[in-house]
């Protein structure tokens, strides 16, 4: 929106609306994402290490309050992801779990 349209309700309007639709759009492409992602069996190799290294199947516990805190930096996204996951590709994660540790 520039400056010239500001106080324009019809453009403020027209600007919310397609920002509204571009939103809904990047939503929609993160769900496929996730679920083309999970839905091959690189990917879910691919995400498996991902959570790994993250941690989120770990404790971050550490009695150095700084490394704890770096440490759940890195598990902040991998919690985010497997929210995602769970969200919109359940079946896959149980699927890649049993393909990752062995328990086939």
């Amino acid at each position: 929106m520039n400056r010239a349209n500001a106080t324009d309700q019809s453009s403020i309007e027209a600007a919310r609306t397609a920002q509204a639709t571009q939103d809904k759009l990047a939503v929609q492409n993160d769900i496929e994402d996730v679920r083309r992602l999970m839905g091959s069996k690189w990917g879910r190799r691919f995400v498996w290490r991902l959570l790994s290294k993250a941690g989120v199947y770990r404790p971050t516990f550490n009695v150095n309050a700084m490394t704890m805190a770096y440490h759940e930096g890195y598990r902040k996204y991998g919690t985010e992801l497997l929210e995602q996951i769970h969200l919109h590709a359940l079946e896959q994660h149980d699927l890649m779990v049993k393909e990752n540790t062995g328990d086939r």
